[in-house]
């Protein structure tokens, strides 16, 4: 299984240890502690949110997007009554979508 890195390589980790693994990809331990449960599949390859300059105000589009891990930090970091849409085409075991765009109106 890859290895989490700060240089933008591939992460893949084991279910229990998905938050360390985000954390070796750069997130900080607020931003992994602050998403909902289940929003961090301990995939990816790195922090993207810390060099895309989002400001306040922008919209974003989150093509990728997983369970949603970025799209939840960058709908904070936009405002509330901006639009952030994450969108992956990964299915889950249950043959439905695993992406939990329904919860970015409770941010």
């Amino acid at each position: 299984m890859p290895r989490a890195s700060p240089a933008g390589r591939l992460v893949w980790a084991k279910a229990d240890d998905v938050a360390a693994a985000a954390l070796k990809m750069g997130y900080s331990k607020d931003e992994v502690d602050t998403i909902p449960e289940g929003a961090n599949f301990g995939l990816g390859c790195g922090a993207p949110l810390h060099a895309a300059g989002v400001a306040p105000g922008d919209t974003v589009l989150d093509l990728g997007s997983g369970a949603g891990f970025d799209a939840f930090l960058v709908a904070r970091a936009v405002g509330a009554g901006q639009l952030t849409i994450d969108a992956d085409r990964w299915v889950g075991d249950s043959g439905g979508p695993r992406g939990m765009s329904g919860s970015m109106a409770a941010l």
